[in-house]
């Protein structure tokens, strides 16, 4: 599910977090997601253990006021990742920490309890943060932290604490705006459920078709904020025609300046929210950057796909299968991108060509791609799942070519055949377009190839296998920047030894510059910053190192590795060090 930046994973996936330049989504390590379920109802238990009457008090504070229908002497939160309550101070009771639950503690027993809440940045580790301001002093939070569940004094004096049972008690969340606020949801009463949801209080108006409600925080550049305003109405238009309808999606988008920022976090948060965090430097704050917003439609066109592929339907399978909807997201991203105008032909090949030799490249090391299911490699899955969707596209389309069919035809179909819980695997996804007609029936095979076999030669073989189907694909001498960028990690993988590789910290979705997290890894000290090979820029031109490198590797045998502020160090090359797949142009799709 992606976020491009820093901060907790959501798909929420919690949020997938990338750098900018580097990802659109969410990495395989994720959240607990609860599955498909429906938009958030009003209706409450009919005797509810609980109520929370959840009010904003002042931009930065909100007070929770607790009802419950027996006196207890504590209450263990459901959710309790770390810090998140550091300003959460109880009326008359205290606020406790006990191996890794949060409790707050009532002496004596109380049916009543009063938290006030002071607005903070604590960004839990894989986990939904509480609140995120907006620039108007409105506030989104998240409903998940007040569920309480019931709790057991081990000791007399209530210093040991034990949860009683997993799941919260019945409850119901009332949302109470400040003076001329709005709330969003608009739903007067919220159930009260570990797995909450983010609520908008704040001075705006959303805007509202029938397709989506969002929130867009007024503080974003004017540019920007006219590009969101322009995109979203046509985006989730499109995906509700074009993957069937759903409940009313939820758009909640914040804005920070913070100088030298350029990071935008974000994802779905079920059932049927997106929420982003957007920081940006004083440098984009003036005129309109185009990577930056080229950059940002791609990644706001993933994460609400995932509304559908993974929240209004659910995925099953192992980490090794996320290609099936990450690079499902990115596919229906670049395809929206261009039936909306936001992108030409050239650029939308351009995406399947960066694709594509991104692929062959995390294929090229002899492992097939479910095999690929660890950090570092997460962009695998995107990259190649979006060529496999553009396989499985071209053989629908070559199956019968007078009929309007695509990759959304394709997506309806898997949908229509989901269980009762709405889930899907990729037996199901192969299922469905192997028995579309017998032409579509070479594409399975070539997928599962991909996905279950190596692939020692693919950057050979991969545009025969797109030509197969009508992609016009061919190797190419030219290097688009982003695509240089994106193989430096790639680059230090294939030349060093395994032994050294083991050492270093590199992480394709936030940093092209390997650290070593290893004392003497690699013959470097811990913590450095390896920047260079050859002399040429990791962060910059990535491939041009990777192809430095490798000519010095079958000429040597070692290499010349640049190190942030320091000197060079001499690595001997791995054993058999691997040059690199060339860039594979697409030109023409069917």
């Amino acid at each position: 599910m992606l976020t491009f930046s820093r901060g907790a994973t959501m798909r929420r996936s919690l949020l997938a977090a990338c750098v900018l330049a580097g990802c659109g989504g969410k990495p395989p390590a994720e959240a607990p997601h609860p599955g498909p379920s429906a938009q958030v109802e009003a209706a409450a238990a009919p005797d509810p253990e609980v109520h929370v009457r959840f009010a904003h008090v002042a931009p930065e504070r909100f007070r929770a006021e607790y009802r419950l229908r027996a006196p207890a002497a504590a209450l263990a939160f459901r959710r309790s990742p770390p810090r998140v309550r550091e300003r959460w101070r109880a009326e008359g009771a205290r606020i406790v920490r006990s191996g890794d639950v949060d409790f707050v503690v009532m002496s004596p027993p109380a049916s009543s309890l009063a938290i006030d809440i002071e607005v903070d940045a604590v960004e839990p580790d894989k986990e939904y943060r509480f609140a995120f301001p907006y620039s108007d002093h409105g506030v989104l939070a998240y409903t998940g932290h007040l569920a309480v569940g019931p709790a057991r004094c081990v000791d007399a004096a209530c210093t040991r604490l034990e949860s009683e049972r997993e799941a919260p008690l019945s409850g119901t969340i009332a949302l109470v705006p400040g003076p001329d606020e709005e709330v969003v949801p608009r739903d007067a009463i919220l159930p009260m459920a570990t797995d909450g949801t983010y609520v908008y209080f704040g001075p705006q108006t959303p805007t509202e078709t029938p397709d989506f409600i969002g929130v867009v925080d007024p503080g974003f550049p004017p540019w920007l904020k006219a590009r969101l305003d322009g995109l979203l109405p046509k985006l989730f238009a499109f995906y509700r025609e074009a993957l069937g309808p759903r409940s009313k999606p939820r758009f909640y988008v914040t804005f920070e300046r913070r100088e030298g920022a350029r990071t935008i976090a974000g994802g779905v948060v079920p059932p049927g929210v997106i929420q982003f965090g957007v920081a940006l430097g004083s440098e984009y704050l003036g005129g309109k950057d185009d990577v930056l917003a080229a950059e940002i439609d791609r990644l706001v066109a993933h994460e609400v796909a995932h509304l559908w592929n993974t929240d209004r339907y659910n995925h099953t399978g192992a980490r090794g299968t996320a290609w099936l909807y990450e690079g499902a997201a990115d596919a229906f991203a670049y395809r929206l991108l261009r039936a909306i105008g936001r992108i030409d032909d050239a650029t939308y090949h351009g995406y399947l060509s960066q694709a594509a030799s991104l692929c062959a490249i995390a294929l090229s090391g002899g492992e097939p791609l479910h095999a690929l299911a660890r950090p570092g490699y997460n962009r695998a899955f995107y990259d190649c799942g979006s060529t496999i969707a553009l396989v499985s596209e071209a053989a629908l389309k070559l199956s019968s070519p007078s009929a309007k069919q695509d990759l959304f035809t394709l997506w309806r179909a898997v949908f229509s055949k989901t269980n009762a819980e709405g889930e899907y695997d990729p037996e199901l996804y192969l299922a469905v377009l192997g028995g579309w007609s017998a032409r579509t029936r070479p594409a399975v095979d070539v997928i599962r190839r991909l996905t279950n076999d190596p692939q020692p030669d693919i950057g050979a073989e991969l545009p025969r296998l797109l030509a197969d189907f009508g992609i016009d694909a061919r190797p190419s001498a030219s290097l688009p920047p982003d695509y240089e960028v994106r193989v430096s990690p790639a680059a230090v993988r294939a030349l060093l030894p395994a032994v050294c590789v083991e050492g270093l910290a590199i992480d394709g979705n936030r940093s092209v510059r390997p650290v070593v997290k290893t004392e003497g890894a690699c013959g470097a000290q811990k913590d450095d910053v390896f920047e260079s090979i050859e002399g040429v820029d990791l962060a910059k031109r990535g491939a041009t190192a990777f192809d430095a490198g490798y000519a010095a590797c079958t000429k040597r045998r070692a290499i010349t590795v640049g190190r942030r502020g320091k000197p060079s160090v001499t690595i001997p090359c791995a054993e058999s060090p691997r040059p690199r797949p060339p860039f594979i142009q697409v030109t023409k799709t069917p």
